[in-house]
């Protein structure tokens, strides 16, 4: 992400009525120049107005005051024949030249450690459908445990609790002979450049997604599970810290020569 951009987050509860239309207004129309066939019903149900028990969204804006892309978690209490399941969702888009570095990953993950370390024994769980390598690759590469992933096989029980999640977002199967991917996703608008960049990726991450969604460019989606246990947080945070020190050895080197 660019220098010079500052984040804001808005509790969208918090907010009265005109605030509240003011600022689905102006996300949604960064929505339209980021995702083909937008829709406001769709984008109010699923960014700005879903019905969440709580949504907190973090607003990028530029340097001269624009909204450049957004990230909007939420808090459902999912009920399912075994009880009710605390799910965190979460829809980002950004402008292309904004893109980069993870720029709307920080805000979810310092959301669910939040919540996780207020409720410790509680099961919580992070559930999205993707509809971009890119996304999947920015989960997979900072989750130590992920479904699903090039990594690991799928577990029976989790690959049944993805389905019954998304059945109850509404996500609505591609057909009966592939119900692990969900169609009527909105499709990024990708330049061709971008488009090759990805095809032939040879992340195994990158490749693993264009397997399991090939349809990706036709708005198709996979869902994606993250357990939001004490565990998996503390080892994607190793990770994370791992990775900034990487980056800032990196700098050092290249400041010396």
């Amino acid at each position: 992400m660019r220098r010079g951009c500052r984040r804001e987050v808005v509790s969208m509860g918090k907010l009265d009525d005109s605030a509240r239309a003011r600022l689905s207004d102006e996300l949604f129309g960064l929505y339209e120049r980021i995702f083909v066939g937008a829709e406001r019903e769709r984008f109010e149900r699923k960014v700005t107005n879903p019905p969440a028990r709580w949504t907190r969204i973090q607003v990028i804006r530029n340097a001269a005051g624009e909204a450049v892309g957004y990230c909007a978690v939420h808090l459902y209490d999912v009920e399912l024949q075994d009880g009710v399941h605390t799910v965190f969702r979460g829809e980002a888009g950004i402008l292309r030249q904004y893109r980069g570095g993870g720029a709307t990953f920080g805000f979810g993950f310092r959301e669910a450690i939040r919540y996780k370390l207020a409720h410790p024994f509680e099961k919580v769980w992070f559930f999205c459908v993707l509809v971009h390598p890119s996304s999947f690759h920015v989960l997979s590469g900072r989750f130590h445990e992920i479904y699903p992933s090039h990594r690991r096989a799928t577990p029976p029980r989790i690959r049944a609790f993805m389905r019954d999640l998304a059945d109850v977002f509404g996500d609505r199967q591609l057909g009966p002979d592939d119900p692990d991917i969900r169609v009527g996703g909105s499709i990024t608008r990708d330049g061709e450049d971008e488009t090759t960049f990805w095809r032939t990726s040879r992340k195994p991450d990158v490749r693993f997604f264009l397997q399991a969604n090939p349809g990706y460019r036709q708005g198709h989606s996979l869902p994606t599970l993250v357990p939001l246990t004490l565990g998996n947080l503390l080892l994607t945070t190793i990770g994370l810290v791992r990775r900034k020190l990487r980056a800032l050895r990196f700098e050092h080197r290249e400041r010396r020569h």
